[in-house]
């Protein structure tokens, strides 16, 4: 490239085994719609992959990706711990107070354009102020590999009468990194990857 040094964009190789690049295929001739008109580039799909570059001088180092491999599903288990919410300051109850739950949705996109949905919550801190304590742990059963998956979390105030109310806007923690670690550590025989913590 020409530009300068300071305006080029920094770029970390992808992960090992997962596609490089995602292209729509298009016909190369026009297709007609239903009215008879002439519609150009409709596609015909989309179609993943990745290039693999090695010297000559060291071919017979190169491991070929074992496809099957990649398509074997296999079961985690996902064990997510709410601990504390600190620094609260928005207050639906009198008295400035909160029935406090953490509520959660967790996607995982397959490979094959399936789609993983579970619900989580914790349980609830009552009469919370600005702090709210759980300790409580959510176990999630999840097959991987999967080609995207985020948990989107809410912080509610619990209400049998009225209905919950959000106290926040939800936050996307995106898991897509701490998942192919996990499913590449176990098809390699390493040992299992340590507990993640994140704060939202």
């Amino acid at each position: 490239t020409n530009r300068p040094p300071e305006k080029q964009k920094r770029r970390l190789p992808p992960l090992s085994g997962f596609p490089l690049e995602i292209c729509v295929l298009s016909p190369d001739d026009t297709e007609e719609d239903h009215s008879g008109e002439t519609v150009a580039g409709s596609s015909g799909g989309t179609i993943r992959f990745w290039i693999d570059m090695v010297p000559a001088a060291k071919e017979s180092m190169y491991e070929v990706v074992d496809m099957k491999a990649l398509r074997n599903r296999t079961e985690f288990e996902i064990r997510l711990t709410f601990l504390r919410v600190e620094d609260i300051s928005v207050f639906q109850d009198f008295g400035e107070r909160n029935d406090v739950r953490v509520k959660g949705t967790l996607v995982c996109d397959n490979l094959d354009g399936t789609t993983q949905e579970f619900a989580v919550k914790s349980d609830v801190h009552k009469f919370a102020h600005e702090t709210a304590l759980f300790y409580y742990r959510v176990v999630l059963r999840v097959e991987l590999p999967v080609r995207k998956a985020s948990l989107n979390l809410h912080l509610t105030d619990e209400d049998v009468l009225t209905g919950d109310d959000e106290i926040y806007d939800p936050e996307n923690l995106n898991l897509d990194y701490v998942m192919r670690l996990a499913y590449w550590a176990a098809l390699s025989g390493e040992e299992p990857i340590p507990p993640y913590r994140y704060e939202v």
